[in-house]
């Protein structure tokens, strides 16, 4: 599917790595849903590094045509909010992403954002397209009740989405102890802050899954639904 961009990609890649964003966009068929910690783990400095890094993500892609790239995302704290709906109007995208407020919630439901990202695929996601889920968080949650659950339901919806053809890229926030270990368990590679051209290398790279989420999503954007 990406031959014909294949040497395009290469060097927007290679630019994005040692120079930083260049100019041009990609395209890319991909839905692409943010999951963004906002416990009070995360400090004010944290945060704004987290916006900028899906800013500098978003930046990278081409919104029109018909290989436009569609982004959303989801915050979790104690529970989940919605901070922008998956969609293709990158003045959105982007003014969501820009306006979110750090607010240290109690409380790290990491399985409440990866329901929230899900919902959101279900939804508007389109049929022939990648899935990708990135999650941005410091470390392992401890709601609904306590780490070992928490954990356990996370996972299970990491899982879900894995097995529905969804692709989840974690992404490290700080350097907590066995932050890399765990977000490790969630997917891979595990990217950092620091460097947002390698999650665009990743999800230009991410093939379209053919199981049972391809044939979900055909039926719910179907024009009699």
């Amino acid at each position: 599917m990406y031959g014909n961009l294949s040497r395009f990609i290469l060097v927007s890649v290679a630019c994005l790595a040692v120079v930083g964003f260049a100019p041009a966009k990609v395209s890319a068929y991909a839905d692409v849903v943010f999951v963004i910690d906002e416990s009070n783990s995360i400090d004010s400095g944290e945060f704004a590094a987290m916006k900028q890094y899906c800013l500098d993500v978003v930046a990278a892609f081409d919104f029109t045509g018909p290989r436009a790239a569609r982004f959303g995302a989801y915050g979790f704290a104690l529970s989940e909010r919605l901070i922008v709906a998956l969609n293709a109007d990158s003045a959105s995208v982007v003014g969501a992403l820009a306006n979110m407020v750090w607010c240290g919630g109690d409380g790290t439901c990491l399985y409440c954002g990866l329901r929230g990202a899900r919902s959101q695929l279900m939804v508007y996601g389109r049929s022939g397209f990648p899935d990708i889920v990135v999650v941005l968080t410091d470390g392992e949650p401890n709601r609904p009740i306590d780490t070992a659950n928490a954990k356990q339901a996370a996972q299970q919806e990491i899982d879900d989405l894995v097995a529905l053809g969804a692709t989840v890229f974690p992404v490290a926030v700080g350097s907590n102890y066995g932050l890399e270990e765990y977000l490790a368990t969630l997917g891979s590679p595990v990217h950092t802050l620091g460097n947002p051209g390698a999650l665009v290398a990743n999800i230009l790279a991410t093939p379209v899954a053919e199981n049972t989420w391809s044939s979900l999503k055909m039926r719910s954007n179907s024009p009699d639904r």
